[in-house]
């Protein structure tokens, strides 16, 4: 099964099992999403947006961690976006796809996909989905990096 096919897949049967309202959709349906590099500066801590992340992250392979967070700028901007920490001494190339929701109506913002990128040593890189408009709580699910699922437990804002 490709990671597209995978993700599409758990992300319908947690809708489902959440008795939460399906919207099928194509694995080609995913919007792409795009990498900003951040080099040393842990990205929830520059700039002036409000980073709201999962209380754990996950390790995608030895010394690389991904995080999932909901990222809100001026207004009612919101993104989703999955954090990669590359704490290698080499390159590592990473993917990543994830899901926004508005929480409380259960709106499917979109699903973005970032296509394998190098992330530098000993650096940050963050795969952003689109930016939308909604002053409602929104929330990152599902989210996945390099093929593995992301935990997303409190990656709202």
């Amino acid at each position: 099964m490709t990671f597209k096919n995978l993700a599409v897949w758990v992300a319908a049967t947690s809708i489902v099992a959440l008795g939460l309202p399906l919207v099928t959709a194509s694995p080609a349906s995913a919007a792409p999403g795009s990498w900003r590099a951040y080099g040393s500066d842990n990205p929830t801590s520059t700039g002036t947006s409000s980073w709201r992340c999962a209380n754990d992250s996950r390790s995608i392979a030895t010394d690389v961690i991904a995080q999932v967070c909901a990222v809100r700028g001026s207004g009612n901007a919101v993104q989703g976006a999955v954090i990669v920490q590359n704490r290698r001494s080499t390159y590592f190339s990473a993917d990543a796809m994830l899901d926004l929701w508005r929480t409380n109506s259960n709106v499917w913002h979109g699903s973005w996909s970032c296509s394998s990128s190098s992330v530098a040593p000993r650096s940050f890189s963050v795969c952003f989905g689109k930016t939308v408009e909604d002053g409602n709580r929104v929330q990152v699910s599902p989210a996945y990096a390099n093929n593995m699922t992301l935990p997303t437990r409190d990656a709202f804002h």
